[in-house]
């Protein structure tokens, strides 16, 4: 069942515009948008740069259903204009069922050190995080498993529609439609969705800094501004620690913040949430919140958000845990952190959500270039660019010594051409050539056999095709092992057996030696009378070192129970017979006794010996397991 999350949305003029026209020669302006001067954080690759054109091919994208299997999903599904590009429900509806976390808002994406996408961060790019969850099995359906198609088809799906043809054209110079070109359309979309018109960004400007008092503040608002900043060993909430103003934005080095349910298991942990949104726009203007907060949607007021950092107690579970969070420790040889403990009072913590609350701004709930493109009818008309000015970008690669269109220099040209509307047009043609690469593999493989036609040592030059796509060279140092011998004298008692062997003699094994190679062993083996000293099975009562050493049971099954009088901690290691080694654990002898679990060894004789810490042998004890 769908969990929603009830808004209210109160914004003059708020009923966004659905043209289902679009005019090239009229374009938004997403490239020059106004930034504060005081914004310096920005992930925008420079491979990606905003771009009017590859923006508004975007916003169609964002907004398509066809995106989805069925014709009912889009991009906006999920992020919504008018809830700050998030989600009200708790739990975003997908084509087959409901997601596994909360929507994330999307506001001021670009504007933040951290360049990784989704709550844990699985996608590296915005570019990347675009199209994922185009291919999930329950958010869009194009994941190419579960019965589903896969993107190849979303993409000859999108090629026999119109509008398509005419945008990449538009915007890349050629109808081609791939994943690629997709993504660079939807994050830079994404990156043009900005909100720096608060009550915030209007007392920065007058104060100049973010920690002066903002003269059109309230007192509790500059209380909140003070509390959100300050460290909570000055006795402050901390909130900057991880969410840095004047960004908002999280600290790419954050670890997750306590909150660890998921959504639908409430036996389940969820501990690598480690991403944020930026706190910017958490309300609308009216104050009310645009959708429940965290990733399981677990709070539904700021005033529960604050609550929860006002205490947060140590999960043991919680491996995850930002130490900012862990509570300040009890100081060598005191009690581990206990969480944290802020103790705000209740004045505070209403100034922390009136400081939160002059974070929002207005203009992205309204503007039109973030609205929905298409009418009522999810129909959408292009209108051609045909003037003087039209310019499209086209960013190619090709390989040392080919050529593009007669081009084979890196560099940036102005082509003249006829587009596909017929308009005299400017393509401006951003050239990279690829070196042609070499690369040195070391190889190493058994005498007799080859590695891709070579059974000589040596140095050979190969030609192959690099991971760029470019004719390149591989130099290729070729190693031949030999096949090895080794000789295994062993002892075992009479009545026992050694490797399927109980007979006094010598034998000749083949067996894959530590480098990988089949090989030859010899064993030379001596099997012992019972009443051989060797083969008593009495292990008490050793005086090693000036200290008892008492080993008991014997013969043992999984576990021996060892006493010394030593008071030490040794790395005790059990080798078999020929100096094979099954077991190495720190064993502490502080209270007299130490407990070493042997599990499955097989009957036989093994040596049991103590290192101490400087690694010299403390005791060696021969052991035999009946």
């Amino acid at each position: 069942m769908k969990n929603s999350f009830t808004p209210f949305l109160l914004i003059a003029g708020s009923l966004l515009l659905i043209s289902g026209t679009i005019d090239l020669n009229e374009l938004f302006n997403y490239a020059d948008q106004p930034v504060p001067n005081y914004i310096n954080k920005d992930n925008t690759p420079p491979n990606n740069e905003l771009a009017d054109g590859g923006a508004t091919l975007g916003r169609v994208l964002f907004y398509d259903k066809n995106l989805s299997v069925n014709n009912t999903i889009s991009c906006a599904s999920c992020h919504q204009q008018e809830f700050a590009f998030g989600d009200t429900a708790r739990v975003s509806v997908g084509v087959d069922g409901v997601t596994g976390r909360h929507s994330m808002r999307l506001i001021n994406a670009r504007f933040a050190d951290e360049g990784r996408f989704f709550w844990d961060e699985r996608a590296n790019s915005l570019e990347v995080q675009t199209t994922m969850p185009i291919q999930d099995h329950v958010e869009m359906g194009f994941s190419g498993a579960n019965g589903d198609p896969d993107l190849d088809s979303l993409i000859r799906k999108l090629e026999e529609i119109d509008y398509y043809q005419e945008l990449f054209t538009f915007v890349y110079g050629s109808p081609q439609i791939s994943e690629g070109r997709m993504r660079r359309a939807l994050a830079q979309f994404v990156r043009s969705i900005q909100s720096y018109d608060s009550k915030y960004d209007e007392g920065r400007a007058m104060a100049g800094n973010n920690n002066a008092p903002f003269p059109n503040f309230t007192q509790q608002e500059n209380l909140g501004k003070t509390l959100f900043s300050t460290p909570p060993q000055q006795g402050g909430a901390g909130c900057q620690g991880c969410h840095r103003a004047p960004e908002f934005d999280i600290d790419p080095n954050s670890r997750n913040n306590g909150v660890t349910g998921v959504l639908g298991d409430p036996m389940a942990l969820d501990i690598e949430v480690t991403r944020s949104p930026s706190l910017r726009d958490v309300v609308n203007p009216n104050g009310f919140l645009n959708g429940p907060l965290m990733h399981n949607g677990a709070f539904n007021s700021l005033l529960s958000v604050v609550n929860h950092y006002d205490s947060i107690a140590i999960d043991t579970n919680n491996t995850n845990l930002d130490p900012r969070l862990r509570g300040a420790p009890g100081g060598p040889g005191g009690p581990p952190p206990m969480g944290q403990n802020l103790q705000l009072t209740e004045v505070e913590k209403e100034a922390l959500v009136a400081f939160l609350r002059t974070l929002t701004g207005s203009d992205v709930y309204t503007n039109e270039k973030w609205s929905n493109p298409f009418d009522e009818n999810g129909a959408l008309t292009i209108l051609p660019f045909c003037g003087d000015n039209n310019m499209t970008v086209l960013n190619v690669e090709i390989c040392e010594g080919e050529t593009f269109e007669n081009y084979s220099q890196p560099g940036v040209y102005e082509d003249q051409f006829v587009n596909s509307f017929g308009c005299d047009s400017t393509r401006v043609l951003n050239l990279f050539v690829l070196p042609n690469t070499e690369e040195i593999v070391e190889a190493a493989f058994c005498e007799g056999e080859d590695y891709e036609g070579y059974d000589l040592p040596g140095t050979y030059i190969d030609e192959f095709v690099g991971s760029n796509g470019c004719d390149s060279v591989r130099i290729l140092i070729l190693d031949v092992l030999p096949v090895p011998s080794s000789v295994v004298t062993a002892e075992i008692c009479d009545g026992e057996e050694y490797e399927g062997y109980f007979e006094t003699g010598t034998y000749t094994d083949f067996f894959t030696a530590a480098n990988g190679c089949d090989s030859i062993r010899v064993l030379a083996l001596n099997v012992l009378p019972v009443d051989d000293p060797d083969c008593s099975p009495n292990a008490t009562g050793d005086v090693l070192a000036e200290h008892e050493l008492v080993i008991f049971p014997n013969p043992f099954n999984d576990y021996l129970n060892i006493h010394c009088e030593c008071e030490v901690e040794l790395k005790v290691e059990v080798y078999d017979v020929v100096g094979k080694k099954f077991k190495s654990v720190k064993l502490d002898f502080t209270n007299g006794s130490a407990r070493l679990v042997t599990n499955n060894l097989l009957p036989g004789i093994y040596l049991m010996v103590g290192f101490d810490e400087t690694g010299n042998k403390y005791f060696t004890r021969k052991l035999i397991k009946g």
